[in-house]
């Protein structure tokens, strides 16, 4: 099975088409007011009406990021039917889980890596669907994504996930294909690498990304 590939932080309908396009598996849109890459929900919704009316023969699954969502966020995305909702805060094992039993939605959780220490984590979250293993955040900033910076992917080695992974965090059209080769992740996800200024998408860029990957 090839890798599957997420683009994040789609913004407009001409990269939507495009990604859908070109190939990828899933479509990532960020719900969350401080990221240079929100959008509002009617928006989103608007987004995956067009995906699902979409003449391309490729199915593409749409994502809505949030940060530590509220119940009441949640409930507002539900009722846009999402195919996943990527969980990309400080959410503990405790309240996945709650969200898990609460919601009928598939679940991606997002986790910052730097050390192999930090791969305990990834037993925690039984009822996430997918996990995401992004580098942490720098220490002086509050974002918890988006920042364009990889971990060293060394620390994977000989790791056995507990449930399929994405590999996230300063992924480029340049570094893709050793990425995958090096990792072997289930999937990899893209925001700030395909930019052309923070928050813009590059049609280029997501192109050849995509290209790279299938390689």
């Amino acid at each position: 099975m090839s890798t599957l590939i997420k683009i994040c932080g789609i913004r407009d309908i001409p990269m939507l088409d495009c990604v859908i396009s070109s190939g990828a598996n899933f479509a990532g849109f960020v719900y969350c007011e401080a990221s240079p890459r929100h959008v509002h929900l009617d928006e989103i919704a608007r987004f995956i009406e067009h995906a699902n009316t979409s003449k391309s023969m490729s199915k593409i699954q749409i994502v809505v990021l949030c940060v530590n969502p509220t119940d009441e966020l949640l409930y507002a995305i539900a009722k846009i039917k999402p195919d996943y909702v990527q969980l990309h805060g400080q959410e503990t094992p405790q309240r996945v889980a709650n969200i898990a039993a609460k919601f009928p939605l598939k679940l991606i959780k997002a986790l910052g890596i730097e050390t192999q220490q930090d791969l305990a984590q990834t037993e925690q979250f039984p009822h996430a669907h997918l996990l995401l293993l992004d580098a942490k955040a720098p220490q002086n900033t509050h974002q918890t994504g988006g920042h364009g910076k990889a971990f060293d992917w060394s620390v994977l080695s000989g790791f056995n996930s507990p449930k399929p992974f994405l590999l996230a965090g300063g992924l480029t059209p340049e570094n893709v294909t050793v990425a995958i080769q090096q990792v072997h992740p289930f999937g990899v996800d893209v925001s700030s690498g395909v930019e052309s200024s923070k928050g813009i998408k590059s049609l280029e860029k997501v192109r050849e990304f995509i290209k790279q990957s299938r390689l």
